[in-house]
C-alpha cells in the first residue's frame, strides 16, 4: 500500500530528491555569470538572468518596476547590443515605453518629453539620442490583456527572427487568463499559467522577466509572504527580485532604492544598493555614483 500512495505523489522518497538537488548543485558550481551562453548581463552589479529561467520582478504599486525593466533593457540593447523584448499587456503602451527609453539616453525628465515643453538643446539632444536608439534592437508589443498563445507567438517570432535574448512581460495582472479567472480558480489557473511561461523560457532558452505587483503598504519592505494565498507565483518561479523604496514626496532629485532576492533556484542571493531619480525613472548602482 506504501508503494502505491508514493506512487501517486503523496509523498517521496528521499533517494528521488536527492539526484534533482544533487544535479541543481553540480550546475551552479559550474555556473560561470560573465559566460554569454549561460546569463544575461543586466548592466547593474551582481544581477544576471539565467537563460531558461522564468523571473519575478516584484514590488509594491507605483515604485518603478516598468522603469528599472526598462533600464535593464536598455543597457542590455546600447552596451552589450543584444536584442531584447518587451510586451506590455497593461498601462504602458509603446509610445510610452519609447518615451521613458528616450528619457534614459538623454537624461531629461518624462515629464519635460511629454509635455514638449522643452529647450533648443534638450530638442536637440532628443534628436541626437533618438538617432542612437534608432540603431539599438529592442522588440515591443504592446497588445493589452494577451493570452498565453499570444505571447508564445510572439516570444518565438522574436527570438528566431529577431535573436532576442531576454523578454520582459509587463504587468502579470493584465495576463487574459488572470483577468478572467473566478476568485476560486485563480490558483490553479497561476499555477498551470505560469508552469506555461517557465516552460517558454526553457524551450526558446532565454530568461523571461515578469513584472508583478504586491500588495500596497507604505513602509514594510516586501518579502515572499506578501504572495500570501498565491505562494504558487514563487514556488514556480526559478528567481524573485523584489524592488524597494521609499515613496518621495517631496522634491529630491534621487533616492535610495534596492533590488533584492526572495528566492533564486541558481543559488546566488543577491541585495543591490541603486539609487533612482524620480524625474527620468533612471536607476543606477550606488557604487558607480
Amino acid at each position: 500500500m506504501s508503494e502505491e500512495i508514493e506512487n501517486f505523489g503523496m509523498y517521496k522518497n528521499l533517494k528521488s530528491i536527492l539526484f534533482k538537488v544533487i544535479g541543481r548543485i553540480e550546475a551552479n558550481y559550474k555556473a560561470d555569470f560573465d559566460d554569454e551562453n549561460q546569463y544575461v548581463a543586466t548592466g547593474f552589479k551582481d544581477i544576471y538572468f539565467k537563460k531558461g529561467n522564468l523571473i519575478i520582478l516584484a514590488s509594491r504599486p507605483c515604485i518603478g518596476k516598468t522603469s528599472l525593466a526598462l533600464n535593464i533593457l536598455h543597457n542590455i540593447a546600447t552596451k552589450k547590443k543584444k536584442a531584447v523584448g518587451y510586451i506590455t499587456c497593461g498601462e504602458f503602451d509603446e509610445t510610452d515605453i519609447t518615451r521613458k527609453l528616450l528619457g534614459f539616453s538623454s537624461e531629461i525628465p518624462l515629464h519635460k518629453i511629454k509635455s514638449a515643453n522643452l529647450k533648443v538643446e534638450e530638442v536637440k539632444k532628443l534628436s541626437e539620442k533618438s538617432g542612437e536608439l534608432w540603431e539599438t534592437p529592442i522588440f515591443i508589443n504592446d497588445s493589452s490583456n494577451i493570452f498565453f498563445e499570444e505571447f508564445e507567438l510572439v516570444a518565438k517570432l522574436m527570438v528566431e527572427q529577431q535573436n532576442v535574448e531576454i523578454i520582459f512581460v509587463d504587468s502579470y495582472e493584465y495576463l487574459r487568463e488572470v483577468v478572467d479567472a473566478d476568485k476560486e480558480e485563480l490558483p490553479y489557473i497561476q499555477r498551470d499559467l505560469l508552469e506555461e511561461y517557465k516552460q517558454a523560457a526553457k524551450d526558446l532558452n532565454i530568461p523571461i522577466v515578469m513584472l508583478m505587483n504586491l500588495p500596497r503598504s507604505d513602509n514594510d519592505e516586501p518579502s515572499i509572504s506578501d504572495f500570501k494565498a498565491n505562494m504558487i507565483i514563487p514556488r514556480t518561479a526559478d528567481v524573485v527580485y523584489f524592488l524597494h523604496r521609499e515613496r518621495i514626496k517631496d522634491d529630491r532629485k534621487r533616492c535610495e532604492a534596492t533590488l533584492s532576492t526572495g528566492k533564486n533556484v541558481n543559488g546566488r542571493n543577491t541585495y543591490s544598493n541603486l539609487y533612482f531619480y524620480p524625474e527620468t525613472g533612471l536607476f543606477k548602482d550606488c557604487a558607480e555614483e
